[in-house]
């Protein structure tokens, strides 16, 4: 299989695992497991560089972290506001349903007592 070495991504990353595989071998106490320098170097420079990347709020999430960008969170935002909007919208139609109910209703009324009127007379 050949590789695309023209990306920078692969670039970076064959040089992050070459570095983390020398500093393996280099603090290695077996050869069954790492030793206890070596996770704890690797667990310190993740920290580094998630507390580098500040493009998102971070949010624990189970195991998982997640990251919300600007325009997720102004779009979650007017997602919430055109909800709110719409169900305030279709009270307000209930309400007003029910009052032009009521006005057929009495406008039924007022013809239904001029036609009995019209009969009497």
């Amino acid at each position: 299989m050949k590789r695309n070495n023209n990306s920078a991504f692969n670039r970076t990353a064959d040089t992050q695992l070459d570095n983390n595989i020398s500093r393996l071998v280099k603090l290695a106490e077996s050869p069954d497991k790492p030793g206890k320098e070596f996770t704890e170097s690797l667990i310190k420079n993740a920290l580094n560089e998630l507390g580098q990347s500040g493009s998102g709020t971070n949010r624990e999430s189970g195991n998982m972290a997640v990251i919300f960008s600007q325009w997720e969170k102004a779009a979650a935002m007017i997602a919430v506001v055109c909800g709110a909007g719409f169900g305030f919208l279709v009270y307000v139609l209930a309400q007003a349903n029910s009052l032009f109910a009521v006005m057929v209703m009495i406008a039924m009324l007022i013809n239904l007592f001029i036609h009995y009127g019209e009969l009497i007379l």
